[in-house]
């Protein structure tokens, strides 16, 4: 003969399957909300509230598709934009310090420079970052920068470009990318043969521009004073698709995500997210204990009462008649 408690607990899991699943919902949410406290308070987490920092800013680089003027006859069809003939050769500084010169201060004066006249010639800063790259070059930039020990490479990108929202779409910024000597062996690519190495990319705006989070800090490695002009400047510009490119290099960016580029949850945010999911996870528990004490002392089905009616055939009731 079987104990009560036992006849209980199985007679609740028969009749009352519903209550049943829902038991054991609440303490498979009660373990996941458990081991996601332990996971918060072990391991460093990216703080949601931050949607923009200088990995995301940077993958904007690597989702744009470059083209390299390298020699006179390269062109590109439908380009979304021509450097050499839109800034005229000048930096985003000499720009800014020009048009501030002529007494500019609205922002419809200044076009896709943007620049209030609250901003001095001095508040452009430079932003160096190494990132990894894929070049597929031309003979001609092969030729050149092979036989020397920097070359440049040289842009102008708008905000609307990276996909910046607001006043920040207007804002221009001149990319700087600085290649080390090419070698002679080179790799497969997307492309074809081309070359995979790392290279200082240096970018130049207002500080509006980019992220109000900790910056990459690549200075040292990189090339401090970067003379523009000669053979060994090229300039970069974006085009829709690489198939638009004629006669010239493509390159492409990449990026790896840095964790000390990355805004992570204080000691204080992570002690609070734990404490809110350790309780909840208690109340969970005390529910389902609650459904399971329930069951012990109700779960016992009750008993259905038969009620048997008695029937007269046909042929009795004819005889009586």
């Amino acid at each position: 003969m079987t104990l009560p408690i036992v006849e209980n607990v199985r007679g609740f899991f028969v009749s009352r399957p519903p209550l049943v699943v829902f038991m054991i919902c609440l303490g498979s949410f009660a373990v996941a909300l458990i081991t996601f406290a332990y996971i918060v308070k072990v391991k460093d987490m990216p703080n949601p509230d931050v949607t923009e920092d200088w990995n995301t800013f940077l993958d904007k680089l690597t989702q744009l598709n470059y083209c390299v003027v390298s020699e006179p006859g390269a062109t590109i069809t439908n380009a979304s934009q021509m450097v050499a003939g839109a800034s005229g050769g000048q930096s985003l500084k000499d720009r800014l310090s020009q048009l501030l010169q002529n007494g500019v201060t609205t922002k419809q004066d200044i076009g896709t420079a943007a620049a209030p006249s609250a901003y001095s010639p001095t508040s452009v800063i430079n932003v160096t970052a190494m990132m990894d790259l894929e070049l597929m070059p031309t003979p001609t930039l092969q030729r050149i920068a092979s036989k020397h020990n920097f070359t440049f490479i040289t842009t102008t990108l708008t905000g609307a470009q990276l996909g910046l929202y607001g006043d920040r779409r207007h804002l221009e910024t001149n990319l700087t990318i600085v290649l080390p000597p090419l070698g002679n062996q080179s790799h497969y690519c997307q492309h074809g043969a081309c070359y995979k190495l790392s290279a200082c990319v240096t970018m130049t705006s207002l500080p509006q521009f980019f992220p109000k989070t900790q910056r990459p800090d690549a200075e040292e490695t990189c090339v401090k004073d970067i003379d523009l002009g000669g053979e060994n400047h090229f300039h970069l510009e974006v085009t829709p698709s690489y198939i638009h490119c004629v006669n010239a290099s493509i390159l492409s960016l990449e990026h790896e995500m840095d964790p000390t580029l990355t805004v992570m949850l204080t000691m204080q945010d992570r002690s609070v997210i734990n404490l809110h999911l350790m309780h909840t996870s208690y109340f969970l528990f005390v529910m389902m204990i609650t459904l399971f004490c329930y069951a012990l002392v109700k779960g016992r089905p009750n008993k259905v009462k038969v009620v048997y009616t008695q029937c007269t055939s046909d042929k009795n009731g004819s005889n009586h008649a």
